[in-house]
């Protein structure tokens, strides 16, 4: 029923189109004017206009007087907070909006609104907004089908030549002496952040054509954005779809949130006559078509699967929003019609007063409408508030209807198919390249083969041979720097005089001790601090330090083995096992009276480091000479135990 209706309306309309010339109604309205409306005076030096006294519009109220405005003309603002309170980028949303209330300045906004109102919420028609074309969605997508009579191929060239030419056309404006694009594949490049690459890929029955354009933000916007235009066909049916977003290049992006609008290339293959577009069999079209009779008919349709965008006229016969840039900015998203207000009348009669549309003003009517549907369901946009969105108004239908195409489109199915059947074709021609290979070949080809593998197999033994003679000389060398070390710190010890000392000549001292032990022991890591205490202490028996030391490397092994776990088993259980006394911790009141004295440097990050626990080695008592204390902790990290502190006991608070 829709497509009938459709198409008979569609025909007519060129038919006239063809014939009549423009008429001014048709034309976008002027960018500035200086007319004065009825009923307004200038009262002030600023050039602001307030109503003529008797005209009782209450613009020319004191601050904070805002409900002293007008029935209409609070209708008026709260019906402009709809339409633009629920995007997300509200100042652009007015901007290059035809000045009707230019005279008004930034000075006088508490006139028109609430004094905590947004800007965005209140009448934003001021110099001070500056006038750019306003841009209310992020991502533009939309997707559509051809006419599948006739040529598909022929199709297929004239639509990559319409997105070509306007790739070139908006290339030309920031290149004049620039390259062009061209329909084959290839890459054309600009600049080191413009370029545009085309991708044609056609094999028996199936088809795909690819434009990717990335190009910076004409305003300085420190982003990219990214058109893609592709096209598919198989089996006769031709797909197109259109996608273009901004592609960040730093955080700013965020902050700067790009808008987009609706690309020409759309419109140019919707407008064109010799590829006609649709989308599930429903026509569509980039021009207004007028409707004298059925308008309800075409919005009650049950079989119609696109937005209807129906624009009436006022009594005097005209529109209030150019109908032709609007159903330039909604092709392939919905179709516009015109009715008149004869033809309102009845279509209002049909739909009721929740659903109807009348006098100037402009609804978008979703597919699937029942009668019974309320008013929210499909936006109305007044008269009066058209006054105020004026070019605004475009752009803002775009990005309601752009919400839920991107919802919708979420794959290509006819691209889908074509991409599967060109990697279907590809694969079946690489096997039978393969199976057309002789015997002889797969033979050449596996001696190569096993050559290669022999050559590698060969290269890699002489590497690990001469990975483990280096190993080896590495371990003789080692052991040799050991032996060296250990001569230096025994005749070091020979040369000093140590009243304390010792049966064994190797282990002289305390310090001697600590020395051996860490030439021998990989576990730890003794500190300076360490090497200072085991000087200065007179213990008698600096064999038992080392012999504690190597149990402490011991389960510093262990611990690296098992990747620092003990089943379940503590350091204290473990030490005790063995016949160490391990202390964890010291009490509370020990740390805050003598906490500064085991406190260290640490010797890596030299970083003050708090010790508590320790291993008693001697007798229990507090001679220096019988009792030593081993301050440590183990290194989760580095997988080393960190030997803070050798030395005699430190001070506790039971002393």
């Amino acid at each position: 029923m829709f497509v009938q209706g459709w198409s008979e309306a569609y025909s007519e309309h060129a038919q006239e189109a063809a014939s009549a010339p423009p008429t001014p109604d048709d034309q976008d309205p002027p960018r500035h004017t200086t007319r004065r409306p009825a009923g307004w005076r200038r009262t002030s030096r600023r050039g602001v206009l307030s109503p003529a006294r008797g005209c009782g519009s209450g613009l020319d109220r004191p601050y904070g007087a805002e409900e002293r405005l007008p029935p209409e003309h609070q209708r008026a603002r709260d019906e402009c907070r709809r339409w633009l309170g629920c995007q997300r980028s509200l100042p652009l949303a007015t901007r290059g909006c035809w000045p009707k209330f230019r005279w008004i300045t930034s000075r006088d906004h508490h006139k028109l609104g609430s004094p905590g109102a947004p800007l965005n919420a209140r009448y934003a028609r001021t110099r001070a907004i500056p006038r750019k074309d306003p841009r209310v969605a992020e991502r533009y997508l939309v997707q559509f089908e051809v006419d599948p009579q006739g040529d598909s191929t022929a199709k297929t060239e004239r639509l990559a030549e319409l997105a070509t030419n306007w790739a070139n056309r908006a290339a030309a404006r920031a290149h004049p002496d620039g390259p062009s694009i061209t329909a084959d594949a290839g890459r054309t490049e600009w600049g080191p952040d413009e370029w545009a690459e085309v991708e044609r890929v056609s094999v028996e029955g199936a088809a795909t054509w690819a434009l990717h354009w990335q190009h910076p933000d004409r305003n300085g916007g420190s982003y990219q954005w990214v058109s893609d235009v592709r096209l598919a066909t198989i089996g006769g049916l031709i797909e197109v779809r259109v996608e273009v977003k901004p592609v960040a290049n730093d955080l700013t992006h965020r902050a700067e949130s790009p808008n987009v609008g609706a690309p020409g290339v759309v419109a140019d293959i919707v407008g064109a006559k010799d590829v006609p577009a649709q989308f599930r069999e429903h026509p569509l079209s980039a021009a207004p078509v007028p409707i004298a009779k059925g308008a309800a008919g075409l919005v009650l349709a049950k079989d119609r699967r696109l937005p209807l965008v129906v624009v009436t006229r006022t009594p005097a016969g005209r529109t209030l929003v150019s109908s032709k840039q609007l159903a330039r900015v909604l092709a392939g998203l919905a179709n516009v019609i015109e009715i008149d207000g004869p033809e309102a009348d009845r279509m209002n009669e049909q739909l009721g007063a929740a659903l109807s549309c009348y006098n100037g003003g402009v609804r978008t009517y979703y597919a699937g409408l029942r009668l019974d549907d309320r008013k929210r369901d499909h936006p109305v946009c007044s008269p009066v508030t058209l006054s105020y969105l004026a070019r605004a108004f475009p752009l803002i239908v775009l990005s309601q209807l752009l919400e839920r195409s991107t919802r919708f489109h979420d794959h290509s199915p006819i691209w889908d198919q074509a991409s599967g059947r060109i990697s279907s074709f590809r694969r079946d021609r690489l096997r039978q390249s393969v199976e057309a290979s002789t015997l002889a070949d797969f033979d050449e080809l596996l001696v190569e083969r096993d050559a290669l593998i022999a050559s590698q197999v060969a290269e890699i033994s002489q590497l690990r041979e001469e990975r483990n003679k280096a190993l080896d000389e590495a371990r003789v060398k080692t052991t040799e720097a050991k032996s060296f070390r250990r001569e230096n710190v025994r005749l070091r010890e020979l040369s000093k005089t140590n009243p304390v000392g010792s049966d064994d000549d190797e282990y002289a001292s305390v310090s001697a001790a600590v020395a051996y032990a860490d030439i021998d022991f990989e576990t730890l890591r003794i500190w300076p601090t360490a090497e200072k205490s085991s000087r200065s202490s007179p213990f008698r028996s600096p064999k038992e330090v080392y012999e504690t030391l190597e149990v402490v490397d011991m389960l510093g092994q262990q611990l690296r083995e098992s990747g620092g776990q003990l089943d379940g088993v503590d350091y204290a259980e473990w030490f005790r096992d063995i016949g160490i006394r391990y202390i964890p911790h010291e009490s509370q009141t020990t740390v805050s009276r003598y906490g500064k004295e085991r406190t260290f440097l640490h010797p890596v990050t030299r970083d003050p480091v708090l010790v508590e626990p320790h291993i008693a080695v001697g007798s229990s008592s507090r001679d220096p000479s019988e009792c030593l204390r081993i301050h440590l902790y183990w290194n989760r990290e580095e997988q080393v135990w960190e030997i803070a502190y050798v030395g005699e006991h430190l001070q506790v608070a039971s002393t």
